[in-house]
């Protein structure tokens, strides 16, 4: 997953939680999100230039605001073009905020993009509003269940009893469930004898 960080003179270490709340807020969003696609594809080619498989998956958090710009495709095609990638190198993750904005616009756009290659996986899934109802009408790949339910599956039954709720979800959706935040062994072991095929560190 692709991942941007502030390192600032002044604060220091500036969490997305912070300046990507501001971006959008600002409009400051649309820019960033150009040139975080743009520096990942170019970062992707530079590695699999470099020996990785050239079917590498590359993960790209997108907002709803992006998503609703009408150059967003265009550009994002472009750019993967442009950096001799393949559209199948390209996972676009989009959150369940994304459910609460025009939702028929988005979907045309995830449709077409889909069709052409691109994956979406809906990212951070149980952290907002888990809307079923929302949820059905999207076209995505795959789901990302949100690190807060991984992190003390060991000791919360309940924890564990969401994740088995989702896996189950994912499999009826026929998409692969992530778990985001697997750090240990232990975790990892517990997440697999869940059914949790797939998993993702922080």
């Amino acid at each position: 997953e692709c991942l941007i960080r502030w390192q600032s003179p002044q604060w220091g270490h500036v969490s997305p939680d912070c300046f990507i709340t501001l971006a959008e807020e600002t409009g400051l969003m649309l820019p960033l999100g150009n040139w975080i696609i743009e520096k990942a594809c170019a970062e992707l080619a530079t590695l699999i230039s470099r020996g990785a498989s050239p079917d590498f998956k590359l993960h790209i958090n997108v907002s709803a605001n992006q998503l609703l710009q009408h150059n967003f495709s265009t550009h994002l095609l472009k750019t993967i073009q442009q950096q001799g990638l393949v559209n199948q190198n390209i996972c676009i993750e989009i959150t369940e905020t994304v459910l609460l904005r025009e939702i028929a616009y988005i979907n045309e756009t995830l449709c077409s993009l889909r069709q052409k290659g691109i994956s979406v996986a809906i990212d951070d899934f149980g952290s907002g509003f888990s809307s079923l109802s929302y949820l059905h009408k999207l076209p995505f790949d795959a789901i990302k269940i949100d690190r807060q339910f991984v992190a003390d599956v060991l000791n919360d039954k309940k924890n564990a009893s969401i994740i088995s709720s989702v896996i189950t979800l994912a499999e009826g959706f026929g998409v692969p469930l992530i778990a985001e935040g697997i750090e240990t062994e232990e975790v990892r072991q517990r997440l697999l004898a869940l059914g949790c095929p797939k998993a993702q560190g922080y």
